[in-house]
């Protein structure tokens, strides 16, 4: 056996820790930079999708009792608003300019924000408070955004520590590691040199004077073959792998058809989602988590989409095991063989059950009043302009009563507005349970409702519906 060679600083050990740490401090100081400006961005997105859904609600909520000049009820509303919304202020001024309410500590004069990253911690906006697309007035509001700020300035810091932790670690690890490493190859080194003289015939070219160079001179012919193989099936267990542990792992519903649909995987997600177990689910068709929500037609259109070789992309209502519906937001794919043929189908879900319903109640916020479920004056004019179209076409008469309730101010003053919306709520039941189905109660301001009589057939008939 030959005398090991001394390679110093040519050392693969030396290399390999130097290069080790280098490429560590570089990856680390990228990830801690970009993992904070993502979720910078992040925060900054859900502060953003906040704002744009806190327009409509505040529109909402302040136009109606701006536009009838009732002050009580908007003063009201801004201090549900200031405590829930986490607001810091809100100001409502009518078209002229004139005060109306306000919560909160009011800024003089406001600089309006374009961005989330301010010096006092708050966002500072305005809206044109609009009724039928007419301006009645402005409001100014400010958002609490400090813990966004907050929340970017502890990922630096904690970034920042956890980096130099494991650049401190990765160092000890990979000396020990190179030690024991260079060590052996050393052995393998010598060994390979007595061996140059067997039947590997193929020579590759060696540039170096490593560990590594020495190791491939002896064992070229035979690595060359035996490398190029076991590369392959690495490489492809690493996919497979890699593949099977991310549909595994992943939030997002996964589900493997057959062609007929016959399910023959379901990941984790699924089985959280549905209720149901991979057992219960393979075999059986998708068709388990069905709601009855969507017609034939659907299913119909769905399966020749995905038939013809393209994807299909929407929104199901499915049922869970238990029976409670949910949003899935889906997308299926057809998986094709060498040939063409279409063979199986992927599906891939995911549970947007609470975006749905926060669309949902919004929508219903921007035509209703929040206190009694009644419309709105927006819905209202809608309904109205309706009925009078249907009457015109029908001739048939349309009527509209005007209910006010007196004294209902002095309800608030002294029993408090708990009171009075307990009230409101009474009159509602009363007023739904005094007209047809087809007809419309609305509220238009703090103690004002109004009622559509459609289709109706003569001016008497209006005159008793209001007696009643």
């Amino acid at each position: 056996m030959t005398e090991p060679r001394r390679y110093g600083f040519r050392s693969l050990r030396f290399k390999l820790v130097l290069a080790s740490v280098v490429v560590e401090v570089i990856m680390l100081t990228v990830l801690v930079w970009n993992s904070a400006r993502i979720t910078g961005n992040a925060l900054n997105e859900i502060s953003q999708n906040h704002v744009e859904s806190l327009v409509p609600l505040l529109n909402a909520s302040i136009a109606a009792p701006l536009a009838q000049r009732d002050y009580a009820t908007l003063d009201e509303r801004l201090g549900r608003i200031v405590r829930r919304e986490s607001l810091v202020y809100v100001e409502v001024r009518d078209e002229l300019g004139n005060l109306a309410a306000k919560r909160g500590e009011v800024p003089e004069t406001t600089q309006l924000n374009t961005s989330f990253e301010t010096a006092d911690g708050v966002f500072d906006q305005a809206l044109d408070v609009t009724v039928a697309n007419r301006v009645i007035g402005r409001a100014r509001y400010g958002l609490n955004v400090n813990l966004l700020e907050a929340t970017v300035a502890s990922l630096r810091r904690q970034g920042t520590v956890v980096a130099f932790a494991e650049i401190v670690i990765t160092f000890l690890l990979l000396s020990a590691l190179g030690f024991l490493l260079t060590r052996h190859l050393k052995a393998l080194a010598q060994a390979a040199r007595a061996l140059e003289g067997g039947d590997y015939a193929v020579r590759v070219a060696v540039v170096g004077q490593d560990e590594v160079a020495d190791t491939a001179n002896a064992f070229n012919a035979m690595a060359q073959t035996v490398a190029r193989d076991i590369a392959k099936r690495e490489q492809v267990a690493q996919q497979m792998h890699k593949l099977s542990s991310a549909i595994e792992q992943t939030a997002d519903i996964v589900i493997i058809t057959d062609r007929k649909g016959v399910i023959e995987y379901v990941n984790p997600a699924f089985e959280i989602t549905t209720g149901y177990p991979s057992a219960e689910a393979i075999g059986r068709k998708p068709s388990l988590v069905k709601s009855g929500k969507h017609d034939e037609t659907f299913y119909r259109d769905l399966w020749n989409t995905i038939l013809h070789g393209e994807s299909f992309h929407g929104v199901l209502t499915n049922r869970r095991k238990d029976g409670t519906l949910y949003y899935e937001g889906k997308t299926i794919t057809p998986v094709r063989d060498a040939t063409g043929t279409i063979t199986h189908f992927v599906s891939t879900g995911k549970d947007i059950t609470e975006r749905m319903r926060a669309e949902e109640r919004l929508s219903f916020l921007a035509h209703h009043d929040e206190l009694t479920g009644l419309p709105n004056r927006v819905l209202f004019s809608d309904r109205l302009e309706q009925a009078m179209v249907d009457a015109e076409r029908h001739e048939r008469l349309v009527a509209v009563v005007f209910v006010d309730l007196d004294r209902f101010k002095n309800i608030n003053d002294t029993l408090g507005h708990d009171a009075g919306d307990q009230m409101l709520k009474g009159v509602t039941e009363r007023l739904l349970g005094a007209v047809r189905r087809g007809d419309t109660v609305a509220r238009l301001s703090g103690d004002e409702f109004t009622i559509v009589l459609a289709d109706m057939a003569h001016v008497d008939d209006a005159a008793r519906v209001a007696q009643k």
